[in-house]
C-alpha cells in the first residue's frame, strides 16, 4: 500500500513539472479516448487526404482506424490526431456510378488497451447534389421562356431530364444546360 502511495506521488509530480514546463501530458489513467468531430467530414473516393480527428483524451500511440483499417497516425496533442488516408481505402465508386458511402472512423486507447473510441461516420463520394433554383417566374402565354435550373455540388457534367411528370407543351428542357 505504501508502495502504490509513492508511486501515485511520482506520477503526480511527473505530471505538475510537465504542466509546468509546458508539456502536453498525454497520461490518461485507463480511460478511452473520444472522438468530437472530424475535419474534413466527407471527401471523394480514390483520392488521399489528411484527416484532422479531434477530440479527448488521445495518447502517444494513439491509432486511427478508418473504416476498420489502421491507418498511418500522427499525434499532434491530447485532443488532436492526424491520419493520412490513401486513395485505395476510400474508393466511393460502384462500377462507373458514383455513390456515397458511409466509413466509420475511431481511435484506439493506448492506456486501456483493447478499448477504442466512439464511432464517427464519414462519407465517401461525390458531393450532394443541391438545387440553388427552387422555384420559376411564370411564363407569359406566347411570350420566350428563357429560364436556368441551376445546381451546385454532385458529379460534373450534369445531366438534366423530366423524372416524373412533364413540362407544359412547348416548353422544352436542354439536358446539357438545364435551359427551359
Amino acid at each position: 500500500r505504501n508502495r502504490n502511495w509513492r508511486i501515485s506521488c511520482l506520477m503526480n509530480r511527473i505530471a505538475v513539472w510537465m504542466a509546468l514546463c509546458g508539456a502536453t501530458v498525454l497520461s490518461l489513467n485507463g480511460q478511452s479516448p473520444q472522438i468530437d468531430s472530424l475535419n474534413p467530414t466527407s471527401q471523394l473516393g480514390g483520392q488521399n487526404f489528411t484527416l484532422q480527428v479531434i477530440g479527448q483524451r488521445f495518447c502517444l500511440g494513439a491509432q486511427v482506424r478508418f473504416n476498420n483499417q489502421t491507418v498511418p497516425t500522427s499525434v499532434v496533442s491530447s485532443t488532436q490526431l492526424n491520419a493520412q488516408i490513401s486513395g485505395a481505402i476510400t474508393e466511393g465508386l460502384f462500377g462507373d456510378v458514383p455513390v456515397q458511402v458511409q466509413h466509420g472512423v475511431n481511435v484506439s486507447s493506448c492506456s486501456n488497451p483493447g478499448t477504442t473510441s466512439n464511432i464517427v461516420n464519414f462519407r465517401v463520394g461525390p458531393p450532394t447534389l443541391t438545387f440553388i433554383t427552387n422555384s420559376l417566374p411564370d411564363a407569359t402565354l406566347n411570350t420566350n421562356y428563357g429560364q436556368f435550373i441551376q445546381v451546385s455540388g454532385g458529379v460534373t457534367p450534369y445531366a438534366y431530364s423530366v423524372t416524373a411528370g412533364s413540362l407544359p407543351q412547348g416548353v422544352t428542357l436542354n439536358s446539357q444546360t438545364g435551359l427551359l
